[in-house]
C-alpha cells in the first residue's frame, strides 16, 4: 500500500473516532407535577430517576426541578423518575439532550380485598366483631401503604369499589374446611367457588396455616402470583408485602451481596427472610411496566409501555438490583 492510499485511509479513522466521542453528551430530564399547572414544579421531597438502555443505565437524584445524566447516547430511550408522594413518571424518548417528563396526580390505586378465615394461631377460627375487623383490616393496610410509600413505589391499596375492605369468613365452612392451605390456586379456586373472591381486585385470605416445602406453619404464606395471596394467622405485616411483591411481578430474590453491592436478605423479595425492609428502583420499575404485573394484567394501566422484562430486547428494563436510594 503506498502513501497516497495511508493518507486518505488516516482522516477517515480520525473521522469515524471523533464521530462516536460526540456522539454521548450530558443530558437534562425537567420535572413537572401537573396537579399544580401554574407552577408544574414538583412540591418539596427529592426525586431520583433512571435512565435505561439495552446495556446500562444513569441515575441521579434532586430536591429540584432536574434531573442530570452524564455520558448520555441515542442506545438510552427510556427514563422512569420516582417520587414518594406519587406514582413514577415514565416516558420513552427519542433522546436529544433534554426532556421534560411529567407526573400525575397521586399514587397508582390498587383495590385490595381481606378474607379473615381463621385468624387465631390455635385454629378454632373464631369470629371477628366489626370493631376487630375494622382494627385488623385498617392496621394491614396502613403498614402496608407506608412501606408502599417510603419505598417510593407510588403504589397506594385502597378498598375495591364495593367498598368493603375486610370481611368476617368464619363461619363460611367451604373456606374453614381448608384453614390449613397447601396451594394457593386451589384454595383461590374454592373461594371462588364460594363467591368469596373479589375479582378485579388483589384477595388476601387468613387462614390458619400454610404448607410451604412440605412444612405448615402459621407463618407461612403463598400466593398465585396474580390475585390471590393466602396468608397464615401468625404472618407478618412484611410477608403480607411480599406476597403482594409477587402478585406485582416479582419472583424471589436469591442473588448474593455481591451480586447486588448490597444485601439482598433486607429485600421484601429474599424467600427467608426476618429483616426485610426495601424494594430496589429495578423492582418498582417491574411493578409498573411488566407485563405479568396485575398492574397490567388486572388493571391494563400502562397499554403502550409494557414489556417482559427478563427476555424483551426492544423494551428494556433496568437491572433487578438497580438502586437510586441506598437507604432502607
Amino acid at each position: 500500500m503506498n502513501w497516497r492510499v495511508y493518507l486518505l485511509i488516516i482522516p477517515a479513522l480520525l473521522t469515524v473516532a471523533v464521530g462516536f466521542s460526540l456522539a454521548a453528551n450530558d443530558a437534562t430530564v425537567t420535572l413537572e407535577c401537573t396537579a399544580v399547572p401554574t407552577a408544574p414544579q414538583c412540591p418539596s421531597g427529592t426525586s431520583g430517576g433512571l435512565l435505561i438502555s439495552p446495556t446500562d443505565t444513569r441515575k441521579d437524584r434532586t430536591t429540584k426541578r432536574t434531573l442530570s445524566f452524564e455520558d448520555v447516547d441515542s442506545s438510552f430511550k427510556e427514563v422512569m423518575v420516582f417520587r414518594r408522594d406519587r406514582a413514577p413518571a415514565f416516558k420513552q424518548v427519542t433522546w436529544t439532550t433534554a426532556e421534560t417528563l411529567a407526573f400525575n396526580s397521586g399514587h397508582e390505586e390498587l383495590p385490595l380485598r381481606i378474607w379473615a378465615i381463621c385468624t387465631d394461631e390455635q385454629g378454632t377460627c373464631p369470629a371477628l366483631t366489626a370493631t376487630q375487623q375494622k382494627t385488623l383490616g385498617e392496621k394491614m393496610v396502613a403498614h402496608a401503604n407506608s412501606i408502599l410509600t417510603r419505598e417510593r413505589t407510588g403504589i397506594k391499596l385502597v378498598p375495591p369499589a364495593d367498598g368493603t375492605l375486610i370481611s368476617d369468613e368464619s363461619g363460611t365452612p367451604a373456606l374453614t374446611v381448608h384453614k390449613t392451605v397447601t396451594s394457593c390456586e386451589v384454595f383461590k379456586q374454592k373461594a371462588v367457588g364460594a363467591n368469596k373472591f373479589a375479582a378485579g381486585a388483589l384477595n388476601i385470605y387468613i387462614v390458619n396455616k400454610v404448607e410451604v416445602n412440605g412444612k405448615s406453619e402459621t407463618s407461612n404464606a403463598c400466593s398465585n402470583f396474580m390475585d390471590a395471596a393466602v396468608v397464615g394467622a401468625k404472618a407478618s405485616s412484611y410477608l403480607i408485602l411480599h406476597e403482594i411483591g409477587h402478585m406485582l411481578a416479582l419472583d424471589h430474590v436469591n442473588e448474593t451481596a455481591s451480586d447486588w453491592g448490597s444485601d439482598p436478605k433486607e429485600n421484601f423479595m429474599k424467600d427467608s427472610s426476618v429483616t426485610r425492609k426495601f424494594f430496589t428502583e429495578g423492582q418498582i420499575f417491574r411493578m409498573h411496566l411488566d407485563k405479568t404485573s396485575a398492574i397490567n394484567v388486572l388493571f391494563n394501566r400502562h397499554p403502550g409501555d409494557q414489556r417482559w422484562c427478563e427476555s424483551s430486547p426492544v423494551l428494556p428494563c433496568p437491572e433487578l438490583h438497580e438502586r437510586v436510594w441506598e437507604e432502607p
